[in-house]
């Protein structure tokens, strides 16, 4: 299936964005988020998946070299973009949502370093039930503009594989 963040298709008109796609069909598997960007307030929308899946597993792409000189003056957009006031003010909240998140023993986090991420995959892996598993592979980052809680005057583009085994989702699962 197709989801994008302008057009609701006709197959599953109830979903339009990553988010509804994570809400919809994730259980208590493990999920696997492999992210170039990230914002606060989007790892504080993990800890709100209902029911919560039993691992994740992020691999983050990284944000600020401190390993390069001439990066260490770079400023972190923890805002992603959106400096509006009352974005602004959320954002403290959002912070301890999204640390109590991180520190939870079921959460593995692991960045990297040596290369620039532009990955940008959600993959789903329900041993108990292989007919729940799912792929979302994209432009998609781990956002609120890519998982479309956020108006943007983007097009996020992505694919969605859900059920069995398809080969596609093999490889995705190597990859994590």
């Amino acid at each position: 299936m197709i989801i994008d963040n302008k057009i609701v298709h006709q197959e599953r008109s109830d979903i339009k964005t990553v988010i509804d796609y994570l809400k919809r069909f994730t259980k208590s598997g493990n999920l696997n988020i492999v992210t170039g960007y990230f914002t606060i307030t989007a790892l504080s929308l993990l800890r709100r998946l209902e029911p919560q899946p039993k691992r994740y597993r992020l691999i983050l792409g990284e944000i600020a070299s401190l390993a390069n000189p001439e990066k260490r003056d770079h400023i972190i957009d923890l805002l992603g973009g959106n400096s509006d006031i009352e974005h602004v003010f959320e954002l403290s909240e959002a912070a301890k949502k999204a640390i109590e998140f991180l520190e939870q023993s079921s959460v593995e986090v692991k960045h990297i370093e040596t290369n620039f991420c532009h990955a940008k995959a959600y993959i789903y892996d329900d041993k108990e039930d292989f007919d729940n598993s799912y792929y979302v592979v994209g432009s998609s980052n781990l956002t609120e503009y890519g998982l479309g809680t956020c108006e943007s005057s983007n097009i996020e583009l992505n694919i969605a594989e859900k059920g069995g085994r398809p080969r596609q989702l093999s490889d995705a699962q190597e990859m994590v």
